[in-house]
């Protein structure tokens, strides 16, 4: 048995489990104890923080494929106005230096007016 001891003129007294009972029938079912009620709170805690944890592998999966998009997407439009840049200047390089802007490539003679 445990004892508390007197503290301030009051007497020791005496507990024990047949003191903190309050019945003496049992019935067929068992309450869980501290440690069982712990075990089921940390697994439901760990089956909690695994599922948000694939929530967040799944939410970063997909904004990385929205990211790798966008920039696939960026590439696409870069390279195809570079293309028609450069397709651009090589045509009015070629136009400049062509027989349609500058005629037959002979020049015509020279008039002179003389007074």
């Amino acid at each position: 048995m445990n004892e508390i001891t007197p503290r301030a003129d009051v007497r020791t007294q005496r507990f024990g489990k047949a003191l903190l009972m309050t019945t003496t029938a049992t019935s067929g079912t068992t309450e869980p104890t501290l440690d069982d009620v712990l075990v089921a709170t940390a697994a439901e805690t760990a089956a909690h923080d695994q599922a948000d944890a694939a929530a967040d592998r799944a939410h970063a999966a997909a904004r990385q494929a929205r990211r790798e998009s966008r920039q696939l997407a960026a590439a696409w439009v870069a390279l195809a106005t570079g293309l028609v840049v450069s397709l651009g200047v090589f045509s009015s390089i070629a136009w400049q230096h062509s027989v349609a802007a500058n005629g037959t490539g002979t020049t015509p003679p020279a008039v002179t007016a003389a007074p």
